[in-house]
């Protein structure tokens, strides 16, 4: 029979996974709701970062004394755990930033909006009663913050330990936010959507148009009985604006959702800029006191707003030239010349071909010196 060879390193590795979970037991249950591909992975990373820290760094120390490197140390053990040195640091990144919540994956069902966020409020150093301070997990739907607020509510009350004068000034901001003079903006809406509305607003949402994005999410919100200050918040819009969406639902459908008024004021005033255009590429560019003899983009552009009075995107020329099919054509030889007076001596040849006679003739000597 063979002998088998085990790694003593590996099963203090085991060990010790088995010590911090047991030791970390109730923070990993922070875990607990999430599906399984996600808490596994979470598990896993901050049981890496512990063990790195609580064992595989201290024992480092007391082998290497001075000679302890923690970058060396960081890549000895990414070696036997199996991960690259980038993904370990990524994770204490994570970890530090958000706190162990950080360090669940964004995939699967997570990757999905669902609007669920979890806030870790750790407080590492041992405080004396005399405090009072709380630590706590708290979980909630950014969607419903008005659910949060309660939550936060409770958890104080139920604080028995606190003195009473504490408690109340502890509840006061949150009490506060809860007592609006509008408390209509905290009723949950009842909104009846048809399934074909529904699937609608879903492909509305998927949409890059804003407000049409906005309007959506407000209607299915309120489909499932979300308050008015929470779709205001999830919507990016004011209260008078979500219920102003309310009353044109309930008047014109989903309808109003398109903006058809500004999409046709929108296409008159593309006509009406193709025109202008158009008759300024029929035009010589000397008409506009643009000494060339062709058209750019920059000169159209210039002679438009010379004209009209308002700015010419670039984008927007492009566009009109290209759907009344104009094409640009390069001449091979240079019309115009770098001479300052080259207006002057054009305008006086042209002077004396206007004011030739009959019986007079015009001789033109050119000399040109071409320089290589």
């Amino acid at each position: 029979m063979g002998t088998k060879i085990v790694d003593s390193r590996y099963i203090n590795g085991v060990d010790e996974i088995r010590k911090i979970k047991n030791k970390y037991q109730e923070t990993l249950n922070c875990f607990a709701d999430l599906p399984d591909y996600n808490r596994k992975r979470a598990e896993r990373r901050f049981l890496i970062l512990r063990e790195f820290e609580e064992y595989f760094s201290v024992n480092e120390k007391k082998r290497l004394g001075k000679k302890y490197k923690v970058h060396v140390a960081r890549k000895i053990f990414c070696k036997q755990k199996g991960i690259s040195l980038s993904t370990f640091l990524n994770w204490r990144r994570l970890e530090k930033k958000y706190g162990i919540i950080g360090l669940v994956p964004h995939y699967g069902t997570k990757r999905s909006k669902t609007g669920e966020i979890i806030f870790t409020i750790k407080d590492n150093i041992a405080k004396p009663p005399q405090s009072h301070s709380i630590t706590a997990i708290i979980k909630f739907d950014i969607y419903r913050p008005v659910n949060c607020i309660q939550a936060i509510i409770k958890l104080i009350e139920n604080q028995h330990d606190f003195p009473e004068a504490r408690k109340a000034a502890s509840l006061a901001p949150f009490k506060f936010i809860l007592s609006f003079s509008k408390p209509h903006f905290f009723k949950p809406q009842s909104l009846p959507l048809a399934p074909h509305e529904i699937r609608k607003l879903e492909r509305y949402k998927t949409k890059t148009h804003r407000n049409h994005w906005a309007k959506a999410v407000a209607l299915l919100m309120a489909h499932k009985g979300c308050t008015v200050f929470e779709i205001a918040i999830a919507a990016g819009r004011s209260t008078n604006t979500i219920y102003n969406w309310f009353r044109q639902y309930k008047k014109n459908g989903l309808s109003f959702i398109e903006t058809k008024v500004a999409q046709k004021r929108r296409a008159k005033m593309w006509q009406v800029r193709t025109t202008r255009i158009v008759d300024i590429l029929h035009t010589p560019p000397m008409t506009y006191n643009i000494n060339r003899t062709s058209w750019t983009y920059d000169t159209i552009i210039k002679a438009y707003l010379a004209v009209h009075g308002e700015p010419l995107p670039k984008s927007a020329l492009k566009r009109v030239i290209k759907e009344t099919k104009y094409t640009w054509r390069h001449a091979r030889k240079v019309l115009t010349s770098p001479d300052p007076n080259y207006k002057k001596k054009v305008e006086k040849v042209l002077s004396v071909l206007r004011n030739t006679q009959e019986d007079e003739a015009f001789f033109l000597l050119m000399s040109s010196d071409r320089t290589r």
